[in-house]
């Protein structure tokens, strides 16, 4: 092989090859910078959804509960393992004394997770 043929040989150098792993390796970064936030906010919405179903079937168990002025007789349902659920009855709101405001609030690990009112009337 000639000196010739040599410099007519057309490879890759060393700076390009860098600068080419360079780009995958801020590309490769931002990719999973955006599957992890993606993952987080499927996360913060299965816990959305979970708690305003929490808070919809304690309102329907208490709707169809027998009217009770104090409202302490109202049954609680269970709830999964880091979820609590808060019920207030305030029945002071009107001067009519057989409607009741129902405020339900639900909590996961701690945090806020979602609130429901609503009203229930003594028929």
């Amino acid at each position: 092989m000639s000196l010739s043929g040599l410099s007519r040989r057309r490879g890759f150098t060393l700076v390009e090859s860098l600068v080419a792993i360079a780009i995958l390796g801020v590309s490769a970064a931002t990719f999973i910078s955006d599957l992890s936030s993606g993952s987080l906010a499927v996360r913060t919405l299965e816990e959305q959804v979970s708690s305003q179903q929490l808070l919809q079937t304690q309102m329907e168990v208490i709707k169809a509960a027998a009217y009770d002025s104090t409202g302490n007789s109202y049954t609680r349902i269970a709830v999964p393992a880091g979820y609590t659920l808060s019920v207030v009855v305030n029945s002071q709101i009107y001067s009519n004394n057989h409607i009741q405001r129902i405020t339900l609030s639900a909590y996961h690990n701690g945090n806020l997770s979602g609130t429901l009112d609503n009203y229930k009337v003594d028929r």
